[in-house]
């Protein structure tokens, strides 16, 4: 049986995790850690351990669904968006547990998919599932051009999506992006 380490809660509820259980775990200053009821008292766990599980689960309901699907032949989409699931990585965790033929991802263009000025990382995380992507107004500070390039090199053959605000000119908005598009896929 292991030691209990033991710490003293102080005025405020705080408590110093000891210096070798952050190590084990790899907690540094700042990182979030959650607190979870059990029958013998209190577990501390890394909150990204959580999430996981979370994650997990996720992928294990998600593959049901594709059965269910799958029956209608019906594709399922899931989105890379939210919080926690604009994370390119965590839908890799959700998509590689249901691994689903019937079930997808939808590409959404968000900031969090930059790394050092690319994309190209977390898009590959998910290009084997990719479904669909939502593509933004094109003034925003993403890389269109590596985006469109990284679909052609995966052989996309499904939908892009403009998700922008409602304008007043939509034939002469749509002409725009689809000339654009033509453009940027040659």
């Amino acid at each position: 049986m292991a030691v209990p380490k033991l710490s003293k809660v102080q005025a405020k509820g705080q408590i110093t995790i000891p210096v070798a259980i952050r190590q084990k775990l790899g907690l540094e200053k700042g990182d979030v850690v959650a607190f979870v009821e059990t029958e013998r008292g209190v577990l501390i766990s890394p909150q990204e351990v959580v999430a996981l599980e979370a994650l997990e689960q996720i992928g294990e309901a998600l593959k049901e669904c594709g059965d269910f699907a799958g029956e209608y032949g019906i594709k399922l989409m899931l989105e890379v968006h939210g919080r926690g699931t604009s994370l390119p990585r965590h839908i890799r965790t959700i998509m590689d547990v249901c691994d689903h033929p019937q079930v997808g991802v939808t590409w959404n263009c968000n900031a969090t998919d930059i790394e050092d000025g690319s994309i190209k990382a977390n898009f590959g995380l998910l290009a084997k599932w990719m479904l669909s992507a939502h593509i933004h107004d094109l003034y925003e500070d993403y890389p269109y051009q590596e985006f469109i390039a990284l679909l052609k090199q995966i052989g996309f053959t499904g939908f892009c999506l403009i998700e922008m605000p409602e304008s007043c000119e939509p034939e002469r908005l749509l002409k725009y992006y689809s000339r654009l598009w033509g453009e940027w896929t040659r």
